[in-house]
């Protein structure tokens, strides 16, 4: 996560799941246990099917209720389970998925969302070079061009 994180143009926010032994020993043990991690968690892939339990379970869309469900996947058929594959440009289902509540679903980790629009900058930089297009840099023209003034000792002359 940190790799592709970096790899972003743009800001990028991560969340780490890290128990302080002090404070909240174990806070994160339902899902993160080494034993059964993997009925507890969908590690999200972009062009993936989202599948955990080992492939026995996937999240689907409920398209009459507009929201995210927990489907078992037979014989490895995630197609007919309706198991919808991970698009991380998708918005709407990036929200679904934070919204998943632990318990009745996995923990959903992994890239959620990646923005594809360029960058604030790279729009300043495209938008800079449109403007400069066809244009010359000439810092004598640009000052003799219209009106112009000279400092003297007894004030400007226009």
């Amino acid at each position: 996560m940190l790799k592709a994180a970096h790899a972003h143009k743009g800001a990028a926010f991560i969340e780490i799941f890290q128990n302080c032994i002090v404070y909240n020993k174990d806070v994160f043990q339902d899902f993160a246990a080494p034993k059964g991690a993997e009925d507890r968690q969908l590690w999200l892939q972009n062009g993936e099917p989202m599948l955990f339990a080992k492939g026995a379970k996937g999240i689907a869309l409920d398209k009459e209720e507009l929201h995210l469900k927990v489907v078992d996947v037979v014989d490895g058929d995630w197609q007919a389970a309706g198991v919808i594959v991970h698009d991380v440009t998708n918005r709407s289902v990036a929200h679904m998925l934070v919204e998943m509540r632990f318990g009745e679903f996995p923990m959903a980790l992994g890239v959620l969302y990646d923005d594809p629009r360029p960058t604030f900058e790279a729009d300043v930089w495209r938008q800079n070079k449109a403007a400069a297009e066809g244009k010359k840099a000439d810092l004598q023209s640009l000052l003799s061009k219209g009106q112009t003034w000279t400092v003297t000792e007894g004030g400007p002359e226009l």
